[in-house]
């Protein structure tokens, strides 16, 4: 059995300064953003497979 380290999603920052997933949140709605960012900390807390198995994510 394989047993995969927790994901850890890094924002990249151009060289200009602009960071276009940090933009594209902020543009959100609250209650998007908040749904979005919840989910980003789930999938980086539980690993991809416990992920995929409760549908936070898919392939």
């Amino acid at each position: 059995m394989v047993i995969m380290n927790h994901p850890v999603f890094v924002f990249y920052t151009r060289p200009n300064g602009h960071n276009k997933f940090l933009e594209f949140i902020d543009q959100l709605p609250l209650k998007d953003k908040a749904k979005l960012l919840t989910m980003i900390y789930q999938v980086q807390e539980h690993r991809i497979q416990i992920s995929l198995q409760m549908e936070w994510v898919k392939k």
